[in-house]
């Protein structure tokens, strides 16, 4: 008896041990893939973005006017003349597909200079947020609870990455208030809990390493080098006087098929 108390006491430490490395590891996963990543995309957009962003209206007008020159050109060939209007009428689908990755990376910029100027949590707020995560974490997160709750993870997962701390809040109250049963574990049990532990521990490790080698990461110290940030600017910028002089050249032969066009 005194020997079968001391593995499962044993067991008991082995599960505790996983359990706050598992939790831990779901924290700065969820730190790195949502805070850290967005903060990292948004100083290296505030840095890079309006530079970029010209390389992509540039780049989407090329697209448009592509677009006019094929259509007139097809037109030409297949001697089924229509009206110009009517011409890039019908092109007004293509044409919005065109401009929508550039607006997308307009809202993308603005977004960023936002979170950048956004006020900042209190100290005090940040250190209750993560507390009362770690928690939540041990009752709800998948490697905890073989999946049970979903919803309320989903939840949990949410109002962690917005520093929402009044919903975190509540949802802690709803999992106070409801009835925990209290399984006694048996060796059988935890040992099935700890071998779930370290596979969900590894699967984590794996994701962190991988993640950590990918953008934003990858350049997180060179955002704060000058001379680097100098450098991608000006590589950008002569990628965009290459598309400004493409697009010149373009929208003088588009001008000229345009009068052609219309005088035949």
């Amino acid at each position: 008896m005194e020997l079968y108390t001391q593995q499962t006491s044993k067991l008991m430490q082995e599960y505790k041990t996983l359990t706050e490395q598992y939790i831990l590891l779901i924290q700065e996963r969820e730190d790195l893939l949502y805070t850290h990543r967005e903060y990292l995309e948004s100083l290296c957009l505030y840095h890079l973005g309006e530079n970029v962003k010209l390389k992509i209206r540039f780049s989407t007008d090329i697209k448009k006017n592509s677009l006019k020159i094929k259509a007139i050109q097809t037109n030409m060939n297949n001697k089924t003349k229509v009206s110009l209007e009517k011409l890039y009428s019908d092109l007004e689908d293509d044409i919005n597909k065109c401009e929508k990755e550039f607006k997308i990376f307009e809202k993308k910029l603005e977004y960023s200079k936002n979170l950048l100027n956004c006020e900042q949590l209190a100290e005090e707020e940040h250190i209750e947020i993560k507390q009362i995560f770690k928690i939540l974490a041990k009752k709800l997160s998948p490697g905890m609870n073989e999946g049970k709750n979903k919803k309320l993870w989903t939840k949990t997962i949410r109002a962690y990455n917005l520093n929402d701390l009044p919903t975190l809040k509540l949802l802690l109250n709803i999992m106070k208030t409801e009835e925990e049963r209290q399984e006694e574990k048996t060796e059988d049990i935890l040992i099935e809990n700890i071998s779930i532990l370290k596979m969900e521990i590894d699967k984590l490790n794996l994701l962190l390493e991988k993640s950590k080698k990918e953008f934003p990461f990858n350049i997180k110290d060179k955002l704060n080098d000058q001379l680097w940030i100098n450098k991608e600017n000006n590589r950008t910028l002569d990628v965009v006087k290459q598309l400004s002089n493409h697009k010149a050249m373009q929208e003088e032969q588009l001008k000229y098929l345009e009068i052609w066009y219309t005088m035949n």
